[in-house]
């Protein structure tokens, strides 16, 4: 889906705000996976499949949410995209979670529900940070 997408944004825009993703979340997985041992991806142990599917999950998550993005409807309708496509990361998750992609120790999938809207938004400011710097 992520390749077939109508790209509104630029190469540059979709390339640093996929390096962003990558970041954000390879940061938050490292504390909450390796440090605290919340939750793991297939295995307890670094390996390299983790790699490959960040790598292919989180990049086409950010190329969808953000090519997508209504940019020029109501607020109202800003703040219901945000919250359906948390939801769809929930359904996403709480899937994953039935497989070995992903596994709980004591991280619960409401905790997610509740950080989903916030990591949405961060994508957003972190795009309208990109724009800034680029017009300067």
């Amino acid at each position: 889906m992520a390749f077939i997408v109508p790209k509104k944004l630029t190469k540059l825009e979709n390339y640093t705000t996929c390096l962003f993703s990558l970041v954000f979340s390879g940061t938050a997985d490292l504390f909450l996976d390796k440090k605290y041992g919340f939750y793991h991806y297939f295995h307890e142990n670094v390996e390299y499949i983790d790699y490959i599917s960040m790598v292919g999950v989180y990049p086409a998550i950010n190329i969808l949410f953000l090519n997508l993005f209504p940019v020029h409807k109501s607020c109202m309708f800003k703040i219901i995209y945000i919250i359906v496509w948390s939801l769809f990361a929930i359904v996403y998750e709480w899937l994953a979670g039935w497989t070995a992609f992903f596994n709980y120790n004591s991280w619960k999938l409401w905790y997610s529900g509740i950080l989903y809207p916030f990591l949405y938004s961060i994508l957003l400011l972190n795009l309208k940070f990109i724009r800034k710097l680029q017009n300067k």
